[in-house]
């Protein structure tokens, strides 16, 4: 939704039940940008389920998580062959689902993962963008030193 004056009445008329404030970014460039050499990222399987949804923040549907997997479209950033987070594409086309796990926060690892999500955007032709919850600074931070473009203002994601 577009316009928070539209919130109430789609919520009277389809049962809705998040409402999530999220701002849109997406990286108009066309070239590729810097990935670490001291980090691999391999697609991750069915098999990293539970750690996937154990560790994933905004968790609320292991169906949807399965999904995902199966379909190859999480990928988990190894460091001596240790996960260290990982990030994905949601059903809609978007980069999300960005994780790093504690131990290896503020070591680059997230901008490591956006970095790789947006390359392998445009290696299949597509223009990366992704959603930020209102508030995830950290995030906006991130988005805003990978050259991501924001939206003036919010849009809001609901089911």
């Amino acid at each position: 939704v577009h316009q928070e004056s539209l919130l109430a009445p789609l919520g009277q008329r389809f049962p809705v039940s998040v409402r999530l404030p999220v701002y849109h970014v997406v990286y108009t460039e066309r070239t590729a940008v810097s990935v670490p050499k001291h980090l691999s990222f391999r697609k991750l399987g069915e098999d990293y389920l539970e750690e996937v949804m154990s560790r994933y923040h905004m968790a609320t549907d292991k169906g949807y998580l399965e999904e995902r997997l199966r379909g190859g479209h999480i990928y988990g950033a190894f460091a001596d062959d240790r996960l260290t987070g990982f990030a994905g594409t949601h059903q809609e086309g978007s980069i999300g689902m960005l994780e790093v796990y504690g131990e290896y926060r503020r070591q680059g690892i997230g901008r490591a993962l956006e970095s790789f999500m947006i390359n392998l955007h445009l290696s299949m032709g597509y223009m990366p963008y992704g959603a930020v919850a209102e508030g995830n600074q950290a995030s906006l931070g991130l988005q805003g030193s990978l050259r991501m473009c924001m939206s003036k203002g919010l849009l809001y994601w609901v089911w």
